[in-house]
């Protein structure tokens, strides 16, 4: 049994990293804001505190094994280096990579330092950024792991959960051409107990298996027994619709071609076991049922989707089958 250290730990994947770490017997630490959930996990050890500045209730411990997944700010990171670990599991994102434009693995270079904090402007370079100042603290030891797009229960943002609700309900079904686009989602459980059992240092891809858009869309419709009809769209037919957000996994820009074609090799001979897309077809749908009110626009803290409602689809799939005047 190790001690582990969870910074973060109440939303998506720090909430299933706390619980691959208690279902493989360690004892468990969790700090944060407590803000977001804060009845989560009432058995385990909670401690509040800001990362930035208020990290004292934290001194004077050791942690077997500290993950670190809501790092976003380098000089907010550099503040938990001095946590006593011996081993730091930071999960940054193969957004921190230079080019996305084509397939890439972990020798990409890096986007290089950025001159703010914002890191709705600068995600990728602050994340880079966020890399390397862990990487001088804990050199070949620390474990720095890439994950592309995370899909599964309990995801904030419904750039997985889209699919799975909008198959099952059933009927037209507006699809981004071209259906033989690249498309990588791993599951949020298999990454999130990799990173609790990862040993060895380094870089790390934690991306899904290599699939296409039109291919999941039909896994979706045979594992759910939908009777959806995939209307796929060209994208000069979607002007106004945003691509990732409100169409999640459709990327349109070629400097992103290459977002969903990283290769995960290392991480899988190093134990990244991953499960097949039915189970995560199934269950995130299992879980979007269960909230209250439509999941699409969940807006209790758990579920902030942006994606495309059902009006502007139709408005849409409408326009594109109304006859010329």
């Amino acid at each position: 049994m190790a001690t582990v250290l969870v910074l973060g730990g109440t939303v998506f994947l720090g909430r299933h990293v706390v619980e691959a770490a208690l279902a493989d017997g360690h004892r468990v630490t969790m700090f944060s804001r407590g803000l977001t959930q804060p009845d989560l996990f009432p058995h385990i050890e909670r401690i509040h505190g800001d990362r930035d500045g208020g990290m004292g209730a934290l001194a004077g411990r050791r942690w077997d094994v500290v993950i670190d997944t809501c790092g976003f700010v380098p000089r907010v990171v550099a503040q938990s280096m001095a946590l006593d670990a011996g081993r730091y599991v930071f999960v940054s994102s193969i957004s921190a990579c230079a080019d996305l434009s084509r397939p890439f693995d972990e020798t990409a270079a890096l986007l290089p330092p950025v001159d703010t904090e914002d890191v709705g402007v600068a995600y990728g370079a602050l994340k880079a950024a966020c890399e390397r100042v862990v990487q001088e603290r804990f050199g070949g030891d620390a474990v720095i792991v890439r994950p592309g797009l995370i899909g599964g229960p309990h995801d904030p943002t419904g750039r997985f959960t889209y699919w799975p609700v909008r198959i099952a309900e059933g009927g037209d079904v507006l699809a981004p051409a071209p259906p033989d686009a690249p498309v990588q989602v791993i599951d949020v459980r298999d990454a999130a107990r990799w990173l609790v059992r990862v040993e060895s240092g380094g870089v790390y891809n934690a991306v899904g298996p290599s699939t296409t858009m039109g291919r999941l869309l039909d896994t979706a419709r045979r594992t759910l027994g939908s009777d959806a009809r995939l209307v796929w769209v060209q994208p000069e037919h979607l002007a106004g619709v945003e691509p990732w957000t409100e169409l999640p996994l459709w990327l349109t820009s070629p400097a992103h071609q290459g977002m969903m074609r990283a290769s995960c090799a290392r991480a899988i001979a190093a134990g990244l076991d991953l499960r097949p897309i039915e189970e995560t077809i199934r269950d995130t749908l299992a879980w979007a049922r269960d909230l209250q009110g439509e999941p699409p626009r969940q807006e209790d803290g758990r579920y902030r989707a942006r994606t495309l409602t059902r009006a502007r689809e139709r408005e849409i799939l409408d326009r594109l089958h109304r006859p010329p005047v």
